[in-house]
């Protein structure tokens, strides 16, 4: 049986965060390892917390944008965001996020991009 994919998220409205961890309990494949609601928690609770992926809102006291690029490259970020201006998505994945998933889009787009970049973790590095 394989290892449920890792996830923490990082996002400043707790409801948001606390109806996320609660939808994704119904999924057998994911397990929150983590949640922070500020972005200055992001260094100590990465540090801390092994995980597959790292779920990141843009927007949350500052821009997170920064963010991105000092997660360990082990980690995948998968940007959730309510912002839907292409160039912030653009800048995103420039910046080394393996995704970005709007926050008006159903859970269930959030799992499947979730999956596919675990997929991606799993593919042997040539």
């Amino acid at each position: 049986m394989r290892q449920p994919i890792r996830v923490m998220i990082a996002d400043d409205h707790a409801l948001f965060r606390q109806g996320l961890k609660s939808m994704l309990r119904f999924e057998p494949d994911v397990k929150v390892v983590a949640d922070v609601d500020r972005a200055a928690d992001l260094g100590a609770t990465l540090a801390n917390t092994p995980r597959d992926i790292q779920l990141l809102d843009l927007q949350m006291e500052r821009r997170s944008l920064a963010d991105i690029q000092s997660v360990p490259r082990r980690v995948h970020v998968l940007v959730v965001t309510a912002t839907e201006q292409p160039d912030e998505a653009l800048a995103a994945l420039r910046a080394g996020a393996r995704g970005v998933v709007f926050k008006r889009f159903a859970v269930e787009t959030l799992t499947d991009a979730m999956r596919a970049v675990n997929v991606l973790i799993t593919l042997p590095q040539s």
